[in-house]
């Protein structure tokens, strides 16, 4: 009698385990970070074919996914931007047809940035360069140019980890630099070529240097100046890729 009812109470706990309302949907982005201001493409399997998906960033609705005849769906979000560091959001996809048929992931965002310190003085003297966010390279350069004539090629280092960080000490001019204006452009290609903004195939930050020259106290003479430089940002991040989702074609 005990194997007679054993036996269907066991059928009904194996069909609960693979029925659709068990979910087996999947939820993911195709990098496992972004730099801020960038696309980010979303997909997932396993919802109700040719029906509806929500999707959700940190609880709110985002927009509408439809899947495929297959259950697949795919779309690009907007990163938005970093004010600093990086940024995590959680994204939820959730079957209209089942709601019990769900996913959810993470996205991760970094701010693209460059710091140079300290940003005066001597332009012999070495500086930390800190820098995130330049995701798709894997070396940071500086490229230093002045017309034609001053060419310079600083390798920062290794870009480390999935938000592309560095950090190291380096002579970012060479001793004796005249006085001028330079222009100092940071990507991750090893070859110049001048960056003029960032796009979605293009990460750079470009930071314009002025070396100066300054005197001595008590002295006026130009052979007991010395020089020192100021720098700034002069080529930054996009202003597009707000925060929203499309579904892609």
């Amino acid at each position: 009698m005990r194997r007679r009812l054993l036996l269907p109470v066991l059928l009904g706990l194996c069909a609960l385990a693979f029925a659709p309302g068990a979910s087996a949907a999947t939820l993911g982005f195709n990098k496992p970070c972004f730099r801020e201001l960038a696309p980010a493409t979303l997909g997932g399997a396993g919802y109700t074919p040719n029906g509806d998906v929500s999707i959700l960033q940190d609880g709110a609705l985002l927009g509408t996914a439809r899947a495929g005849p297959f259950g697949a769906i795919g779309g690009t979000v907007g990163t938005g931007d970093v004010a600093s560091g990086e940024r995590r959001d959680t994204f939820q996809a959730i079957d209209r047809t089942n709601p019990a048929i769900r996913a959810a992931t993470q996205l991760r965002v970094s701010a693209l940035a460059i710091s140079v310190r300290p940003n005066g003085g001597s332009p012999s003297r070495p500086r930390r360069v800190r820098a995130r966010g330049f995701v798709g390279g894997r070396t940071l350069y500086a490229h230093v140019r002045r017309g034609r004539r001053y060419k310079l090629r600083v390798r920062i280092g290794r870009l480390r980890g999935p938000c592309a960080t560095v950090s190291a000490r380096r002579r970012l001019l060479k001793r004796g630099t005249p006085v001028g204006t330079y222009r100092a452009q940071f990507d991750a290609r090893r070859r110049y070529s001048r960056c003029r903004r960032v796009t979605a195939t293009r990460t750079c930050l470009v930071l314009r240097v002025r070396v100066f020259r300054i005197f001595r106290s008590g002295s006026a003479s130009a052979s007991a100046a010395d020089t020192a430089e100021t720098w700034e940002q002069i080529v930054g991040p996009p202003s597009s890729g707000a925060p929203g989702f499309a579904k892609l074609p």
